[in-house]
């Protein structure tokens, strides 16, 4: 079983909930101060468990001067060692510049969870979901701004975690209609996030299957009440469809309905993908945008956890859970595009973020180097991706070595590299990223050879590779 370990004497620090730190004999041995409780919960989720002093003095301090922040937190180190009595010695360390805790003798609740959702065990997260006992710090009043601001992002970080490993999870167990798992998986993204759509669309969908429509509607009620609350507006269109199915009369077109939502209640992410017309000279910009278009939908369908990719209106965009928007425009001959990832909340709220590089030139290396473009994704919705065989994998070293080759824009270089594509591509014929890169070196020849132009021909040449 998950966690079944032997016996472990290290003391425990919880920070799920309510901050508590437990002796292996249950001895309480929480900080009373809140600075003290800070410190603690701040080193116990460093990658290795420490902090120079003058980042800790910004984050617990940062409206005092140096020496003042720096006296403050020699007392409040000084008040930790005091309530942590003979483990100080063990737990704590501190330099003159940094202070830290020793990881390996202290077991910390969210590291535990973390650990175990890596392992890819199938039961790890039905073990995060008995220890979820509310968000990162619960109830913990901030002592400073800054203090706030970063554990605002590890709470949004953890909640993430959490909440992409249950719902691939909770796919699972739709999917194999494994009641016990998907009741207990939803109901737990459900504490963790009230209006979780694949959580109630789960759990209505379910009560469906089994005919039961009174309790269908009693949950729909109950996700409603949460959409209200929450966001001010109604769940969404996908939710109060089951909603009139449940109300529908005939029980064997609410079993054939219900049968139906089986299969979206396992809903994995969908993406949609707008490309917006490219401002330039015709000659660079004509059919680039299908060209572009086509390339992402190859890169982002070699994805397990995609459930259906959307090329769609931009008017239809919040219908998916992501929306990737392309715009592209030119600058001095150079082509240049953006890429936006927005995650939808619901149909009034849209958050966003932009891509860590956001403008992306169109040279030899930009149109096979979608990478960037797939990790943010990957990253939201934690994608999966396909086990390959060695043909594959091949395919894959050569495509990089090819695209790396590419990075210097020398024409000596470029021809290498078409070689090398040349042999990716036979290698695996399904593979997109090396004909594109095969399409962009021709595309942009002209731009690394100044004194040959960009012709209708050879632009039709690099459409038809990417075709």
């Amino acid at each position: 079983m998950v966690g079944a370990t032997e016996p472990d004497t290290r003391p425990y620090l919880k920070l799920l909930g309510r901050v508590a730190l437990h002796d292996c004999d249950g001895r309480d041995l929480t900080p009373k101060s809140r600075r003290s409780v800070c410190l603690l919960a701040f080193l116990a989720l460093q990658r290795d468990g420490q902090a120079t002093r003058e980042k800790i003095c910004g984050l617990l301090w940062s409206g005092r001067g140096d020496e003042q922040a720096r006296d403050s937190l020699r007392q409040t180190l000084a008040d930790l060692r005091r309530t942590l009595g003979a483990r100080a010695k063990q737990l704590l360390r501190a330099t003159r510049d940094t202070i830290g805790i020793e990881l390996g003798e202290l077991r910390v609740d969210v590291r535990i969870v973390e650990q175990m959702l890596a392992q890819g065990n199938p039961e790890a997260i039905l073990f995060a979901a008995d220890h979820w006992d509310g968000g990162l710090l619960e109830g913990l009043l901030s002592p400073d701004p800054e203090f706030d601001a970063w554990l605002s992002i590890e709470r949004t970080y953890i909640t993430e975690i959490f909440v992409r490993s249950a719902d691939v999870a909770l796919a699972v167990a739709v999917r194999t209609g494994c009641e016990p798992d998907l009741h207990k998986l939803a109901e737990y993204l459900i504490r963790i996030e009230p209006t979780n759509e694949a959580a109630h669309s789960a759990l209505i969908g379910w009560a469906l299957d089994k005919g039961n429509a009174s309790a269908a509607l009693r949950r729909y009620e109950a996700c409603r009440e949460a959409f209200r609350r929450d966001l001010d507006s109604e769940p969404p269109l996908a939710l109060r469809r089951l909603a009139e199915a449940a109300q529908n009369p005939q029980r064997e077109a609410l079993s054939r309905q219900a049968s139906g939502r089986s299969l979206t209640c396992r809903r994995l992410p969908s993406v949609a993908l707008i490309a917006r017309p490219p401002v330039g000279p015709p000659e660079f910009t004509n059919g680039l945008a299908g060209f572009l278009f086509e390339e992402l939908v190859g890169a982002l369908g070699r994805s397990h956890s995609l459930a259906l990719l959307l090329p769609t209106h931009p008017d239809e965009r919040l219908d998916a859970t992501y929306t990737l928007t392309m715009n592209m425009w030119v600058e001095e001959r150079r082509l240049q595009a953006s890429f936006r990832l927005s995650r939808n909340i619901d149909r009034t709220h849209l958050l966003s973020e932009r891509m860590d590089n956001e403008n992306l030139g169109i040279v030899a290396e930009s149109l096979a180097d979608l990478d960037r473009i797939v990790s943010h994704v990957e990253y939201a919705i934690a994608t999966d991706h396909r086990q390959a065989g060695k043909e594959l994998d091949d395919a894959y070293s050569i495509w990089l070595d090819a695209d790396r080759l590419t990075e210097s824009f020398r024409s000596h270089d470029l021809a290498g590299a078409v070689s090398m594509l040349h042999r990716a591509a036979a290698l695996d014929p399904g593979f997109s990223r090396p004909i594109a890169a095969l399409a962009s070196i021709q595309l942009c020849q002209p731009m690394a050879n100044p004194s040959s132009e960009v012709t209708s021909l050879s632009f039709s040449g690099a459409l038809a590779l990417a075709k």
